[in-house]
Formats: C-alpha cells, structure tokens, sequence
C-alpha cells in the first residue's frame, strides 16, 4: 500500500518524467511508477525506491540516470520489416516518389527513424533499399536513427540479433543481408554502414529541434512512441518532427497516435492503412495513388448538420450521443441470477485457474451492473494482466473509464486497444464518440472516416466484435 506521502512524491516525480523525458505517467498509472522506482534505485545502487524518488526529485539528471529511467519506464519491443502494410506501402507508392523527387534535385534520399529501438526498423529501411536499388537507379541514401534508449542503440550498433528479430520473414532473407553467429545473426557490414545511429530526446525537440543540421527529412518514421506521452507533448513532438520535413516529405506515425495530432498544421492521408502526415505547399503524386488527401481539419460533407449516429454502445441517438445508463440491462448475464449473485459465482469459478477473457468479461458487466464499478475496475487491471494482448479488455475499461467521467483516461484504453487490432472498429468508433462528447470535432471526424472505410471494406453482413449484435451493414447505415 503506497501512503499518502509516498503518494505525493511520486506525482512531483511524474511531473519531472512528463517534463524531461515526455513520458505521462498520470494518477491511475502511480502504483506502476512506484515499482518501476524500486528496479531504478537497484540499477542506481541505492538502497530502496523511496531514497531513489528523493535524489531524483532533488537533483539534475546526469546520463546514468536518464538511462536507468528510460529502460525502466519503456518497452522495447521491434522486430524486422514490422507491420507488412507499411512496408509494402513504402516499396510500391511512398519511396518510388520521394526517390524521384530527391533524383529531380540530384541529391540522395534523406531518412529519420525516430525511436528506432533495437534498430531492427532502420534497418528494414536500408535492406529495402537496397533491393528497390535492382530496379531503380538513385544516390546513397542517407539513414538517420535515433532513440532516447542508450542500451538500445549500443544493440543496434552491433547489429547482433536473435531468432525473435526474424519471426516474419524468411530464411531466405538471413541468408541474403546476415552472417550466423553462434545461435545469432549478424547483419553484413554494407548494410550497416548505410545507417547512423545517434542519442536524441523527442520530448526536448522545441528546445533541440533537430538531431542534425545537415539535412532536412523526405521521410520520418515515429511508431509506437506517443502512446507513452502527454497529449501535449505529443502534439509538439509530431510538429516538431514534421517542421524538419522537406517540401513533399513524409511522416508516418501509428494510427493510435493520430489522437494527438496537432490537427491545424498537417495534412492527414490514409494509404491502405498506413497514416501518413505532410507539411506541403505542393501535390506529390503517389505511385499508383487513387486515395483522397483530407485535411484532418477540413469537416465531412454535411458534418455541420445534425444527424442520428449510434453512440459507442449501438444505440440511436439524435444530435449529441448520451451516455448509456451503467444500469441498463446487461447483454450476456444470466436474467435469473441477480448482478452480485453472478458476479460472487464467476469469482468463485475462477479459484485455482485463469478465467478465460469471456468469463472475465461476464464478472466485469456484473460488477458494473451492480454499480461496483471500483471493483470492476480492479478485476479489469486483473483481466489485462492475465491476458494483457486482448484488445476487448482495454475496450471494455475504456467503457467504465468514459462513463465515470475519465475521458483522456478512456481515450488512452481505446488507443491501446486499436494499437492490437487496427480493425477494431467499435474501438475506432468509441474514439469517435468520446472525442465528439468532449467536444473535439477535428479528432471525432478522423475517427468516423477511420470507421467508414474498416466497415466499407468488409461484409455487411458480418456481425462486429464488442457491437452488442449490430452488423457492419447497419453501423455503416447509422453514420452515412
């Protein structure tokens, strides 16, 4: 149990974190802070958590300390040519026209990889170039990679990587760019050479906008980074990335980032799946391009008229979506047993085993049915724990976070959720329903095209995941 004083420091603590380092550790996430203390102050060789919060709160950071930080409070979790859309998307459409833009200026193509990790995604980036290189002609490019990590760019220098590193590609491909190495791999040295790795803090870019001042960017890849920021340095993180772009450059972020996108400034373009930002004066023809350019800021057609547009739960709503009622009649209970009966019967199921992410989910609508929704909550983190990479979980707290009032809490959940499945679209469209609550139109339409085109591309038939039986074909009605 934390006390009420250990309680206080750690929140001055977060602070510091959100300050320094841009990573947002807010009210709900303190108890994770403080274990994560307890590792930092073994790495620092101090005697516990409480006398490693005091000398972090009292001093200036020096590098070991930033880096024990950084190591403790990131996951570093990459492996080679992650995310075949995006890849396939880099090869067929985005660098054959960067590429030529760069030609048409007689210089080589300028690459960033912010928060590269491991290094496994720069790279990705140079071996796919240098295949592309057999059948266009172009100068070295120029690949620059850089992440707050120290441990993760010394890896990525040695370029020495295991099995794991290799879990979708061939081993056709190892043989072809990697020399064996006892039970690992090598990358050959060409490769190697084409990437320079440097040390670089996304959070102070206001302060040190540019790793380099050689060069501005034709493309910038930051993935899976802002999911541990504020929004608001996130939003000053990706402007500040894409003021380092040239003309007709190109930056790619997650689509679980889109939510903090500074919407005024950039231009948001969706490539089968691949979202992409531009800062432009000019029209850059895609290879093969026939998807719309929107203006994240520009309104859907008719947006600015009141339409009926089911809310988060299905439900038909005219004008603003209202909450649903977390005493409404629950979907999946049994009608003969009370909310309490089922939910002491579910727990008493699980005694010696792991309930099934079903069985959590009856317990969890029981709880909240029966207006316990603190324990609901507790069950909910004990749910994600035990089956952390099901996105219905994150979903369903998403739910009990935005009825309590938490919006950016619930936010967080759904982006997390979406981050496992991009198809997810009762998750995109609860994106769009608490953005649109909270009054930020700009986000609540990127979300709505996002759910346009997941249900335009599947069967109208097809009934959705967490969609309380609602099929694709009556969700797309709703909203056109």
């Amino acid at each position: 149990m934390i006390t009420a004083d250990t309680c206080t420091l750690l929140k001055k603590l977060a602070e510091k974190i959100q300050q320094q380092l841009g990573l947002s550790f807010n009210e709900g996430r303190i108890a994770e802070l403080e274990k994560a203390m307890q590792r930092v102050a073994e790495k620092l060789g101090m005697a516990d958590a409480q006398s490693c919060v005091n000398k972090l709160l009292a001093s200036n950071w020096q590098k070991e300390e930033i880096d024990a930080l950084v190591h403790e409070l990131t996951i570093g979790e990459t492996y080679f040519f992650r995310d075949k859309k995006l890849w396939d998307v880099l090869e067929q459409r985005l660098l054959p026209a960067l590429l030529g833009q760069a030609e048409n200026e007689r210089r080589g193509l300028n690459l960033w990889s912010a928060a590269c990790c491991t290094g496994e995604e720069p790279y990705s980036l140079a071996m796919l170039l240098k295949r592309m290189s057999a059948r266009h002609k172009f100068s070295k490019p120029n690949i620059l990679a850089t992440d707050l990590n120290q441990r993760f760019l010394d890896h990525a220098a040695q370029a020495i990587y295991s099995n794991w590193s290799f879990r979708t590609t061939s081993t056709a491909f190892q043989r072809e760019f990697f020399q064996p190495m006892n039970a690992k791999h090598r990358l050959s040295s060409e490769i190697r050479s084409m990437v320079e790795f440097r040390h670089y803090n996304l959070a102070s870019s206001s302060e040190h906008p540019c790793p380099t001042r050689k060069q501005k960017f034709d493309l910038i890849i930051c993935r899976n980074v802002f999911v541990y920021f504020s929004q608001e340095k996130a939003s000053a993180a990706i402007l500040n990335l894409s003021r380092m772009l040239h003309e007709n450059g190109v930056l790619i972020i997650s689509p679980h980032d889109m939510w903090c996108c500074p919407s005024q400034q950039l231009e948001s373009e969706v490539i089968c799946d691949v979202y992409v930002l531009r800062l432009r004066k000019t029209k850059l023809e895609l290879c093969g391009a026939t998807s719309r350019v929107e203006t994240v800021t520009k309104r859907c057609a008719g947006s600015n008229q009141e339409k009926e547009i089911p809310d988060a739960g299905g439900q038909i709503n005219k004008g603003e979506p209202k909450r649903q009622d977390a005493k409404s009649e629950p979907r999946v209970l049994p009608k003969k047993n009370s909310y309490v009966d089922t939910a002491q019967s579910q727990q008493e199921k699980f005694q010696g085993r792991t309930p099934s992410v079903a069985e959590l989910k009856i317990l969890l609508e029981a709880l909240c049915n029966a207006g316990t929704t603190a324990e609901a909550l507790q069950w909910n983190d004990k749910a994600i724990e035990m089956h952390p990479l099901d996105e219905s979980l994150y979903y369903t707290k998403a739910n009990i976070l935005h009825e309590l009032g938490q919006h950016e809490q619930a936010i967080k959940h759904l982006l997390q959720a979406v981050f496992l499945n991009q198809n997810f679209v009762m998750a995109h469209f609860s994106l769009y329903h608490v953005h649109r609550v909270t009054g930020n139109t700009a986000q609540a339409q990127i979300f709505l095209r996002n759910v346009r085109g997941l249900l335009e591309k599947s069967n109208k038939d097809e009934i959705l995941p967490e969609g309380d039986g609602m099929t694709v074909g009556q969700l797309l009605q709703a909203i056109n």
